[in-house]
């Protein structure tokens, strides 16, 4: 019996170095968002990032979107030539001053817009020379059924 002790303890020891070396890599830790041009919102308590925003527009509008996926997604329209960088603008797509913004929020496949009585407001500011349009918690009701709606806060960033 005490052959085979000192053999067993040897495998063991062994093992116990050479196993850990053969184990896979662990899984890669994703990176913060802190990147400049990504742009996050809450739906009430689930939390969305996009990446890569993206800025459109003609002479009388300019557009700023973006996507989480392909269910849940962002727009923001302004009416101006270009993404303000200063100022509060009155979410209210009825309205095409250029004191107004309209904005979309799609939540899993369902389009809402904020409601002309919440008195919704998208603040603008800039950081490195880009525009960062922030919205404090509002409503947003479903485009086709009023009686659906969500609460939505969030940071949105103009791409550079």
């Amino acid at each position: 019996m005490k052959k085979y002790v000192l053999p067993v303890f040897i495998i063991a020891l062994a093992s116990f170095f050479i196993l850990p070396s053969c184990s896979p890599d662990p899984a890669p830790v994703p990176a913060p968002v802190t990147q400049p041009d990504s742009s996050w919102w809450n739906v009430d308590t689930q939390k969305f990032v996009t990446y890569y925003n993206f800025v459109s527009g003609a002479q009388n509008h300019t557009i700023l979107s973006g996507a989480s996926s392909d269910k849940n997604k962002f727009s923001i329209t302004f009416n101006l030539p270009y993404i303000p960088a200063q100022g509060s603008y009155q979410l209210d797509c009825s309205n095409t001053g250029a004191s107004a913004a309209c904005m979309e929020i799609t939540y899993n496949g369902l389009r809402y817009r904020a409601g002309l009585s919440s008195a919704a407001y998208l603040h603008a500011d800039s950081a490195n020379q880009r525009a960062i349009l922030n919205l404090n918690a509002t409503w947003f009701y479903n485009t086709i059924n009023p009686d659906d709606s969500i609460a939505v806060l969030g940071s949105f960033h103009q791409p550079g």
